[in-house]
C-alpha cells in the first residue's frame, strides 16, 4: 500500500486551485494539507507545512512559482502548472519534476501524479532547482508583454513596457501611465497584472499596478490608510492586504 503523501495547492486563481482538488479526490494516497493564492502565503505554507508535493503555478502576482522555490529553505517535490509551452518542456525535464500545461486533462494530471510518486525517494536538490531557475529565465525573459497596443481613431500605436509606469483601472477599461502621458485603453487589471513581469512591476491596490523600481517611500494617512509615493511625487493607494508582498519585494531589491 501507498504510504501518504501531503500535498498543497500554490496558485493565485480559486478556479485553478479547486480543479487541481478535484481531480486530488481520486488519488486516496494524497492528502490536501494546504493552499497558497500568492508568494508570502506560498512562503509560509511551506515553511510550516512542509509538504512532500506542491503543485505550483509559475506565471502569478508578485512571487513567481521559481522565485518561490528559491526562497524556498526545504524544497519539497514539485508538479509545476502552466499555461505556457514554449519554455514549458524543456525547462522541466529535470529529475523529479513534472509539469501540467493549462488545460490539462484527467488523465495527464494523472501520469504527473504517478510520475512525482515514483520519484519521491530521489531528494530535491539546490542544485536541480538552480538548474531549473537558469533554464526558467533563459526561457521566460520574453514570455511577458513588451509592448501595449493602443488605438487611435484608424491607427494601433504601441506602448514599450520598459516605460510604463503605473496602470489604474477604470471601469472597463485601464489607463496606462507613460512619461507623463496618460492612454485609455480597453483591457482589464487582472489581465495585465498577469502579462507583466513580476520582477518589474507589482499590483499595490485592487486597481493599481506600478512599477517597482519608482517607488520612494510607503506612508500612512491619518485614517490608517496606505499609499505609495513615487520618486515622481505621485501618490498611489497601497491595500492592507498586498502592503507584506510589496514589502518583502522591496526588501528583495
Amino acid at each position: 500500500m501507498t504510504d501518504t503523501i501531503s500535498v498543497a495547492i500554490i496558485d493565485d486563481e480559486l478556479d485553478a486551485r479547486s480543479l487541481v482538488k478535484l481531480h486530488l479526490e481520486r488519488h486516496s494516497h494524497l492528502k490536501l494539507i494546504g493552499e497558497a493564492g500568492d508568494g508570502v502565503e506560498a512562503q509560509k505554507l511551506l515553511k510550516e507545512l512542509r509538504p512532500d508535493l506542491i503543485f505550483l503555478d509559475i506565471q502569478m502576482p508578485g512571487y513567481n512559482g521559481v522565485e518561490i522555490l528559491k526562497r524556498a529553505v526545504e524544497i519539497p517535490h514539485v508538479i509545476f502548472i502552466t499555461a505556457y509551452d514554449d519554455f514549458a518542456v524543456k525547462a522541466f525535464e529535470l529529475n523529479a519534476i513534472d509539469y501540467l500545461l493549462k488545460p490539462f486533462t484527467a488523465q495527464r494530471f494523472d501520469q504527473a501524479v504517478s510520475r512525482a510518486t515514483n520519484r519521491l525517494a530521489t531528494p530535491i536538490t539546490k542544485e536541480i532547482v538552480h538548474q531549473l531557475i537558469g533554464q526558467f529565465k533563459l526561457k521566460s525573459e520574453n514570455t511577458y508583454l513588451q509592448r501595449l497596443a493602443y488605438k487611435r481613431g484608424n491607427v494601433t500605436e504601441y506602448i514599450d513596457t520598459n516605460k510604463l509606469q503605473f496602470i489604474k483601472s477604470a471601469n472597463q477599461y485601464v489607463e496606462v501611465y507613460v512619461e507623463n502621458q496618460k492612454y485609455l485603453i480597453r483591457q482589464s487589471l487582472d489581465y495585465l497584472e498577469k502579462q507583466l513581469s513580476p520582477e518589474v512591476f507589482i499590483r499595490i491596490h485592487r486597481s493599481v499596478i506600478v512599477r517597482l523600481s519608482l517607488i520612494k517611500a510607503i506612508q500612512q494617512d491619518e485614517f490608517r490608510h496606505y499609499q505609495v509615493i513615487l520618486y515622481s511625487g505621485e501618490t498611489l493607494p497601497l491595500s492592507q492586504v498586498r502592503k507584506p508582498l510589496l514589502i518583502a519585494k522591496l526588501n528583495a531589491e
